[in-house]
């Protein structure tokens, strides 16, 4: 089988140019290197941007916790009633929008959906919600600040705007206010983390890759005037010389490289053949001498 491949694979090597060859080659080699580098470079500004979002996500929850203790003081001092109270907070936190898509939600202990952008989740319980392959995230969202207070999960969730059957990845930072027995969540959607990667990768890398771009074109360039073109040249005047065209020469190096010993070897070859030809002629002149000279004689 290898044998085989390695017949056809000379085969298909033996009908390219080396010219041709040599820039397939060439455009392979630029491309792996650069698929390399934006692959490396892409993890990096991932987690970059991935750990930005979740720190800001902890941020807005923690902040929203704050607002709950001030209308919890408020309750406390009969300033408000615990639905106005409620009620205030769900005022405040609808306007808050942050980083694409990310916003806040509210769930109460026993599972039931207080707020969220849509609408037509409030009201459901959230600890009976599964993705697709039927995992009960909705009970992970419940029970972990119940256990921990807070902490992050990953779950499959609709976006605002966006057919609720609809999935995406996502990962919300939750955390449990115990005096009205809510779960705060904030999340964020992985796809929009690798839509703003893309972006930044695109302003980041993109002059890293026209410049290697541009040095693999003059890499093309010295390795075609240096090594292709005088392949190339040796090539042309070697089928003159088997044409019998005496005249051919290559330039003649002084340098102890490949090339200028190939150089010197086909000068000297060249010679080697024009000498031969001057014997050939000599040695014609004599047979024809010779024979003139016998025939001379006979008569």
């Amino acid at each position: 089988m290898l044998e085989k491949l390695s017949k056809k694979l000379k085969l298909l090597l033996s009908k390219i140019k080396i010219r041709t060859l040599f820039v397939i080659l060439l455009i392979i080699f630029g491309t792996i290197l650069i698929s390399v580098l934006t692959i490396s470079r892409y993890k990096t500004i991932y987690n970059t941007i991935y750990q930005e979002r979740i720190d800001k996500l902890q941020y807005v929850a923690d902040f929203t916790v704050e607002i709950l203790k001030d209308q919890e003081v408020a309750v406390k001092k009969h300033r408000l009633t615990l639905s106005e109270a409620q009620n205030e907070v769900f005022e405040i936190i609808k306007d808050v929008r942050f980083e694409n898509n990310d916003y806040i939600w509210i769930n109460a202990y026993d599972g039931k959906m207080l707020y969220h952008p849509i609408k037509s989740l409030v009201g459901t319980d959230t600890s009976k919600f599964t993705d697709k392959k039927g995992y009960n995230f909705g009970k992970d969202l419940v029970e972990l600040p119940k256990k921990q207070k807070f902490g992050y999960v990953s779950y499959y969730w609709p976006k605002p705007g966006k057919n609720v059957d609809e999935l995406y990845p996502k990962v919300s930072y939750v955390l449990g206010f115990e005096p009205w027995g809510w779960i705060i969540g904030t999340g964020v959607y992985i796809d929009d983390i690798k839509i703003t990667v893309i972006k930044t990768l695109f302003k980041v890398s993109f002059p890293v890759v026209i410049v290697l771009l541009l040095i693999i074109w003059i890499f093309r360039y010295f390795i075609l005037a240096t090594v292709v073109t005088p392949i190339e040249e040796l090539a042309d005047k070697s089928f003159r010389l088997a044409n019998n065209d005496l005249s051919v020469t290559v330039p003649e190096s002084h340098n102890d490289t490949e090339f200028g010993n190939l150089y010197n070897a086909f000068n000297k070859f060249v010679e080697f053949f024009k000498v031969k030809q001057s014997n050939e002629i000599n040695l014609s002149l004599i047979h024809f001498n010779l024979a003139v000279g016998i025939m001379t004689e006979n008569k």
